[in-house]
């Protein structure tokens, strides 16, 4: 796989600074390409019962859009996720042809975060995936500044 069309990709979504930018490579073919969702009355149908926040972030529309919806009516069965936290991880994978199919999403931020908790919704699974991890403990810090 292209380690050049990967990180093209990549700065395409980073330059965008939007949520409605995806990157996929599929490892049938090797091939990088970046995606823009345009259809927010698909997910509005999809995930009815979460806030317009909730639903514009990148990765609800790839778990709800992409991952529970397309692949599973274009290929049959339930795609399979693994997450990675490095852009050189995902490259890995499809080139170790691991997965069909390579997503790059950009990250959530922490006013995606403060608005749909406002809203009393949790967030997607792992729009705050990070690392590293704390190994214990719980650390508090206030979202708004006083």
């Amino acid at each position: 796989m292209a380690t050049r069309a990967r990180h093209d990709a990549w700065e395409s979504i980073e330059a965008d600074g939007s949520q409605e930018m995806l990157g996929f490579c599929t490892t049938d073919d090797g091939v990088w390409q970046t995606a823009r969702f345009r259809a927010p009355e698909e997910m509005a149908r999809l995930a009815a019962d979460h806030s317009p926040a909730w639903r514009g972030l990148a990765v609800a529309v790839l778990h709800v859009l992409v991952l529970d919806h397309l692949l599973p009516a274009a290929l049959g069965g339930k795609a399979e996720c693994k997450y990675v936290h490095l852009l050189r991880e995902a490259t890995d994978a499809a080139a170790a042809r691991q997965r069909r199919l390579v997503a790059l999403v950009p990250p959530a931020t922490m006013q995606h975060v403060e608005k749909i908790a406002g809203n009393l919704e949790k967030m997607p699974p792992k729009s705050t995936y990070f690392y590293p991890k704390l190994l214990s403990g719980l650390v508090f810090n206030p979202l708004k500044g006083s």
